[in-house]
C-alpha cells in the first residue's frame, strides 16, 4: 500500500516538475465564461421562463425522437446495422443506469447544446487501464467541467478537468475519452457560445418585470385600496378594522394592504392595475426575441407575436413545425452527427452514425399528406398498387393484377381511392357509370401461317435496330419539350381554376366547391376541352415530321398517299391528346379528393396539384410520351409506305434483343407475317395505336420489310 502511494507521489511530482510550457491550462476564462452565461440561461430561462422552456423543449422533443442509425455505405447504398455494437450502444449508453436510456441522453444532450452551447460525454471504457472499445457513455453536464488543458504548440485540448456529481471528485478525461459537442462561438473555436444567451437581458429583464408584478399584487407594504367609512367612525374605529383585514386578508390570504379613513362612503384602488402591470410590449419584444434566438414560430408554442395572434389553424400549424423541423431540429442533428462521427464512430471502423430518415420523414408527413401523395404517384404510373398500400402502411394485397402500373394512360378508378385510406373520400364525387360489359369475350387472335423467308444474320439485324433506335432519339428530344411545354400550360390554366374559385387559404373546400371544380377539371381536360385541344395542335407538328421521316425511310420508288399519311396523324394526335387529358384529370380529381378529406383550403390543393401532376411526374410522362410517340410514328409511316408501295408482301418483327424486352415482343422476335395482320400482341406494328396500350407505351420495337 506504501510503495503504491509513493508511485502515485512520485509520478504527480513528475508531471507537475515536466509540464512543457507551451501546455496552458484554461481557468476561470472560456470554461468559466460559457458556464456562467450557460448556468444563468437554465436559471433565469430553462427553469423559470416559460417560453425559454416552451422553445427547448419543442426542439429537444423532435431530436430525441428520431432514433439513431448506424450505416455502412454512402448514402445512395446505405445498409443499416441493428445490431452492431455502437447501435447497441447508442441505444443503452449506460447499462447500469436504466432512468437514462439512449433518446432520453440525446435529447438532454441536444438541451445542453441549446442552453450552454456545449454538451459532453464521458467514454467509459472496459478495465483499470481504461482502454479499448467504449463499455458506456456517461453524460457530463456542462456546469460540472472546471477546466481544460491546452496544447499551444498542437493547438488542440489535450484533456478535461471536470467533478464528478455523484461523489464530488474532481476526474480527469483524455481529450480521446471525452465527445465535446460545441456550438459556433465568434470568440473561440474551443467552446460554443448559446444561441439563447443572444436573448438573456430580455429574459432577466421580463423575469424582473415579472417579478415586480408579484410584488406589487401581493403587496410591497404600501396601501392598494382606501375605504373611506361613515361620519360617525373614529380614528380607533378604522385602525381596529384595518388590523381585522390585515389579519384575515394579508397575513392569513397573502392579499393586499389596504387603508381605513373615516366617513367611509366609497371604495378607491390607488395601485396599479393587471393590465398595466403585464408590460404588454416588453413582454411581446421579450418573447420574439427568445423564439428569434432558437429559431422557432411564436404561435407553434401558443404564444403572440407582434405581426399575428396565438392561434393557429391545423394547416399553419403543420408548416410551422415542418419549418421548425428545417430551421432548428436537423442542423441541430447534423451537428450532433457531425461530432459523433469524428470522435466516436472511428473507434469501431468504416462505419458511420446518423440520424434515421425514414424517423425524421414521418415527423415531417402525416397520413393524409402520404395517401395523397400515393395515389398521385400511383396514377402517374411510378408505384404499383403494391408500394402504395404499404406506403400508407396497408397489408399489400397479392394480386398479380394489381402489380400493373397505372403508366402515361392508366386509370385510378374510384375503389382504388377507397383502398388508398381515404375512406369516404368517394362519396364526394359519384364516380362515372360504367361500360356496359359486352354479351361475348373478344375472340382470341390465332398466329397466322408464317411465310418462310431467308433470314438475316444477327448482326444485320442489330445494325438495323441500332440505326431505327438513332433516328427516333433525334425526334424523341422535339416531342419531349413540346409535351414539357403543354403541361406547363395545363398547369397555369388549373392555377386559374382554381383562383377563380377563393383566394382564399384558411377555409377548407366546401362540397360545393369541391364539385364547381371536379365539373370544371373533367369539362377542361375531358372531349373537346382546353387542354385536349392544346395538346392537338400543339402535337401535330412534331407527330407529323416523325411519321413522314418514317415514311421517307422506306427505298420505294412510290410514296404513300398524303391523305392516308394525314388521316394516321390525325388519328394519332387526338389519341395521344385524348388520353393525356384523361390521365391529367384523373390526377387532379385522386388529389382534390385527398385534400378535401384532409380539410385543406384552396391554395394548399392547388400547390399539391402543382407538385404532384404538373411537378416531376409531368416530366416523367413528358419522357415517355415522347419515346411511345416517336417509336410508333416512325413504325407507322415506314408501314403505311410498304403498305402503299406494292412490293412489301411480309414484316418480321424485331426487338432489341436485352432484358427490358416485353414477354409479350419477345415471343413475336423473328416472326414474320404477311404484311397488315395482326400479331398475337394485338399490334400490326410496333406502336400501333389500334392496339392495347400495356403493349405500345414505351416500346422500343421495329419492323423488318420483304
Amino acid at each position: 500500500m506504501i510503495a503504491a502511494v509513493r508511485r502515485l507521489v512520485r509520478r504527480a511530482a513528475t508531471h507537475l516538475w515536466n509540464t512543457p510550457a507551451a501546455w496552458t491550462t484554461i481557468h476561470r476564462a472560456n470554461v468559466t465564461d460559457y458556464t456562467s452565461t450557460g448556468q444563468t440561461v437554465r436559471e433565469q430561462g430553462w427553469e423559470r421562463h416559460p417560453v425559454v422552456q416552451a422553445c427547448c423543449r419543442a426542439i429537444v422533443d423532435i431530436v430525441q425522437s428520431v432514433p439513431l442509425e448506424v450505416v455502412a455505405g454512402d448514402d445512395t447504398d446505405a445498409e443499416v446495422l441493428d445490431k452492431h455494437p455502437l447501435r447497441l450502444l447508442l441505444h443503452n449508453p449506460q447499462p447500469r443506469n436504466p432512468n437514462l436510456p439512449g433518446a432520453r441522453m440525446l435529447g438532454l444532450t441536444a438541451l445542453h447544446y441549446l442552453l450552454y452551447g456545449n454538451a459532453f460525454w464521458h467514454i467509459v471504457r472496459p478495465g483499470s487501464s481504461n482502454r479499448g472499445k467504449p463499455a458506456g457513455l456517461k453524460l457530463v453536464h456542462p456546469e460540472y467541467v472546471r477546466s481544460v488543458e491546452y496544447s499551444v504548440d498542437e493547438d488542440r485540448i489535450l484533456w478535461y478537468d471536470w467533478t464528478a456529481p455523484e461523489s464530488g471528485t474532481l476526474r480527469r478525461s483524455v481529450v480521446d475519452d471525452m465527445i465535446h459537442f460545441a456550438d459556433l462561438s465568434g470568440h473561440s473555436w474551443l467552446f460554443g457560445f448559446p444561441r439563447v444567451a443572444a436573448a438573456i437581458g430580455d429574459i432577466v429583464s421580463d423575469t424582473e418585470a415579472t417579478r415586480y408584478v408579484r410584488q406589487v399584487v401581493t403587496n410591497d407594504g404600501g396601501p392598494v385600496q382606501v375605504f373611506h367609512m361613515g361620519e360617525n367612525a373614529t380614528r380607533e374605529q378604522a385602525l381596529a378594522a384595518e388590523e381585522r383585514w390585515r389579519e384575515k386578508r394579508v397575513q392569513r390570504g397573502e392579499r393586499g394592504m389596504v387603508s381605513f379613513m373615516s366617513g367611509t362612503i366609497k371604495t378607491e384602488t390607488i395601485g396599479f392595475n393587471l393590465q398595466q402591470l403585464e408590460f404588454p410590449d416588453l413582454r411581446r419584444v421579450t418573447r420574439e426575441s427568445i423564439c428569434a434566438a432558437f429559431p422557432v414560430d411564436p404561435r407553434i408554442i401558443g404564444i403572440s407575436s407582434a405581426a399575428s395572434e396565438a392561434g393557429m389553424s391545423g394547416v399553419q400549424f403543420r408548416e410551422a413545425r415542418k419549418r421548425l423541423i428545417a430551421m432548428a431540429a436537423t442542423p441541430l442533428m447534423l451537428a450532433l452527427e457531425n461530432h459523433l462521427n469524428h470522435w466516436l464512430a472511428p473507434e469501431y471502423g468504416d462505419v458511420r452514425i446518423r440520424f434515421s430518415p425514414n424517423g425524421l420523414a414521418e415527423l415531417t408527413e402525416d397520413e393524409t399528406e402520404t395517401s395523397a401523395r400515393a395515389i398521385s404517384e400511383y396514377t402517374a404510373g411510378v408505384r404499383t398498387l403494391e408500394e402504395a398500400r404499404m406506403l400508407v402502411a396497408l397489408a399489400p394485397e397479392r394480386d398479380p393484377s394489381h402489380h400493373i402500373r397505372g403508366g402515361m394512360f392508366g386509370e385510378l378508378m374510384v375503389a382504388d381511392v377507397g383502398r388508398l385510406a381515404l375512406p369516404g373520400a368517394q362519396a364526394a364525387l359519384a364516380p362515372p357509370e360504367p361500360e356496359p360489359e359486352p354479351d361475348q369475350p373478344p375472340p382470341t387472335r390465332a398466329l397466322p401461317a408464317p411465310v418462310t423467308r431467308v433470314a438475316r444474320t444477327p448482326e444485320q439485324r442489330v445494325a438495323h435496330w441500332r440505326t431505327f433506335d438513332e433516328t427516333a432519339r433525334q425526334h424523341d428530344v422535339v416531342i419531349e419539350a413540346q409535351a414539357r411545354s403543354l403541361f406547363a400550360e395545363d398547369a397555369v390554366a388549373v392555377a386559374r381554376l382554381f383562383a377563380a374559385v377563393r383566394a382564399d387559404v384558411d377555409p377548407p373546400l366546401t362540397p360545393n366547391e369541391l364539385e364547381l371544380l371536379l365539373r370544371a377539371v373533367r369539362r377542361m381536360f375531358g372531349g373537346e376541352g382546353e387542354s385536349p385541344t392544346r395538346w392537338t395542335d400543339g402535337m401535330t407538328a412534331p407527330i407529323s415530321a416523325t411519321m413522314r421521316v418514317g415514311a421517307e425511310s422506306m427505298p420505294f420508288p412510290l410514296m404513300p398517299s398524303s391523305a392516308r399519311v394525314s388521316r394516321a396523324i390525325s388519328n394519332r394526335v387526338d389519341r395521344l391528346a385524348t388520353h393525356v387529358g384523361q390521365t391529367s384529370a384523373t390526377q387532379i380529381e385522386a388529389s382534390l379528393l385527398a385534400g378535401q378529406q384532409a380539410g385543406w383550403g384552396v391554395r394548399q390543393t392547388a400547390d399539391m396539384i402543382n407538385q404532384t401532376v404538373f411537378g416531376g411526374l409531368a416530366a416523367q410522362r413528358s419522357t415517355l410520351i415522347a419515346r411511345t410517340e416517336s417509336i410508333g410514328a416512325l413504325n407507322e409511316g415506314a408501314f403505311i409506305a410498304a403498305q402503299d408501295s406494292g412490293i412489301v408482301s411480309t414484316v418480321e418483327w424485331l426487338t432489341q434483343g436485352d432484358l427490358d424486352v416485353r414477354d409479350t415482343h419477345e415471343d413475336q422476335d423473328g416472326q414474320r407475317l404477311p404484311i397488315g395482320q395482326t400479331f398475337p400482341n394485338g399490334c400490326r406494328f410496333p406502336g400501333d395505336p389500334a392496339a392495347d396500350i400495356g403493349e405500345i407505351a414505351n416500346c422500343r420495337c421495329t419492323l423488318l420489310y420483304d
